[in-house]
C-alpha cells in the first residue's frame, strides 16, 4: 500500500496529471483523506491549483478547508470567478458561508452576507438546509493561530518558535508572480531567509545576510515556481519561524 501511494504522489507531479478526468481527481481525494496520506494530499493540492479548471479550484479549497487552512480555503474562492457556471457558483457560496466563521473573530457576518446570496438561488433543499445556519455558526470560536499549528502537515518543517524574529504579513495575498514579506527581529543578526515547498523542500533563497533590529522587508519574484502551498522559513542562531504561503497565477 505504501509502494502505491507514493507511485500515486508522483504521478501527480507530472504533466500528464493536469489533463486526467476531474472526477479522478475527486476519487483520489476521497481515496487519500481515509488513509491520512499527507505527502500525496499536498501533490493533489498543488496539481488542482496548477489546473485551469473551476472545479479543480473547489477541490482545492475542500483539501485547504480539511487542513484548517480555512483562511487559504477562503482566499482561493475570493480569487476565481465561478458565476459562469450555476452550480460551480453555488458549490463555491456554500464553501463560503461553510469556512467564513473559522477564518477570523466575526467571520460568521460574512458567512450570512453570503446565505442572502444562497437564498437568493431560491434552490429549496440548501434553503432548508441554511435555515439552521444561524443557530450552529453564531457563537462560533474561531480557530486560533496555535490551533492552526497543530496539523501535522505544517509540523513537516520543524520550527523552534521564539520570539526574537516575527513574521508580519506578505502582500499580495494570496502570492502572484510577487510578493514582499514583512519580518521585525528583535536584536542585531544574520537572518537566513528561505522558501520551501509542502513536501519540505528548499526551493529558493531570499537573503542570508545581518539585520540590524527593527522591521524589514524582502521580496519574493516567483519565477516559474507552479502554483502550490509553500512556507518562508526564516532562521537565526537556531530560532527558526515559518509562514505558510499560498501560490495561485
Amino acid at each position: 500500500m505504501e509502494s502505491l501511494r507514493r507511485l500515486l504522489a508522483s504521478y501527480l507531479k507530472t504533466p500528464a496529471a493536469t489533463n486526467v478526468e476531474y472526477s479522478f481527481l475527486r476519487f483520489v481525494a476521497q481515496a487519500l483523506s481515509e488513509n491520512q496520506s499527507q505527502e500525496e494530499v499536498n501533490a493533489l493540492l498543488s496539481l488542482c491549483l496548477a489546473r485551469s479548471d473551476s472545479q479543480s479550484k473547489l477541490l482545492a479549497a475542500d483539501i485547504l478547508a480539511s487542513k484548517g487552512l480555512f483562511d487559504d480555503a477562503i482566499a482561493l474562492l475570493n480569487a476565481n470567478t465561478y458565476t459562469s457556471m450555476s452550480n460551480l457558483h453555488k458549490g463555491a457560496c456554500v464553501r463560503k458561508a461553510l469556512y467564513y466563521p473559522w477564518v477570523l473573530d466575526g467571520g460568521y457576518a460574512e458567512g450570512i452576507s453570503v446565505v442572502d446570496t444562497i437564498n437568493a438561488m431560491q434552490d429549496s433543499i440548501m434553503l432548508r438546509a441554511f435555515e439552521l445556519y444561524p443557530l450552529v455558526y453564531s457563537r462560533l470560536s474561531y480557530a486560533t493561530t496555535q490551533q492552526k499549528n497543530n496539523y501535522e502537515w505544517q509540523s513537516s518543517l520543524s520550527s523552534n518558535q521564539k520570539k526574537d524574529i516575527n513574521i508580519l504579513q506578505y502582500y499580495p495575498s494570496p502570492v502572484a508572480d510577487h510578493t514582499t514579506i514583512a519580518f521585525m527581529n528583535e536584536y542585531e543578526c544574520t537572518i537566513n531567509i528561505a522558501i520551501y515547498n509542502s513536501c519540505g523542500q528548499k526551493i529558493q533563497v531570499l537573503a542570508d545576510q545581518y539585520y540590524s533590529k527593527g522591521v524589514h522587508y524582502v521580496d519574493w519574484n516567483v519565477g516559474n515556481i507552479s502554483n502550490g502551498l509553500y512556507f518562508c522559513r526564516m532562521n537565526a542562531d537556531d530560532n527558526v519561524v515559518q509562514m505558510k504561503m499560498l501560490l495561485i497565477r
